[in-house]
């Protein structure tokens, strides 16, 4: 037995007052994702790797400090430190120097971001990415080490230098 066919809904003319609002809607779509573009500007900051997991504090280029011609994140890992022990994220009594840690600064002249690493985040592909991610940094940033960014288990490898 055949079933029947259901008539097809009819389209109604919109009201001037619903397109109103779906011209509302539209703009408001448009300018979220311009200000989603502003938004990725980059960013310069300190960040630490507790465990499993990157916790950093930015600062916009745009609102960045001045040291010489780089545009840094104006509070080092020191004062961030403090911030993260009174969140619960760390212990108290562990000290700043104690997890890998990095940096990212913004090279002025040459326009073009610096990512310092610990060893042990730069051998994690995908820590790497998710700093670089969460500073909205170009493609093609070259991460690299510093021996000011090593922890005790890096600095042991490589024989305390």
């Amino acid at each position: 037995m055949a079933r029947p066919m259901k008539p097809k809904p009819l389209r109604r003319k919109k009201s001037a007052e619903e397109i109103r609002l779906l011209d509302i809607i539209q703009e408001r779509q448009i300018e979220r994702r311009r200000q989603k573009k502003l938004a990725a500007v980059p960013e310069v900051g300190v960040f630490f790797m507790v465990g499993e997991h990157i916790h950093g504090e930015t600062t916009p280029i745009t609102e960045a400090g001045a040291y010489g011609k780089f545009l840094i994140h104006e509070d080092g890992h020191i004062g961030f430190w403090p911030k993260l022990q009174q969140a619960g994220v760390v212990p108290m009594s562990m000290e700043y120097d104690e997890c890998p840690r990095g940096r990212v600064t913004w090279d002025a002249e040459e326009g073009k971001a610096r990512l310092f690493l610990d060893p042990c985040i730069l051998k994690r592909t995908e820590l790497v990415q998710k700093i670089m991610r969460s500073f909205n940094l170009p493609q093609g940033t070259a991460p690299e080490t510093d021996r000011h960014y090593r922890c005790p288990r890096c600095m042991r490898r490589e024989g305390g230098q």
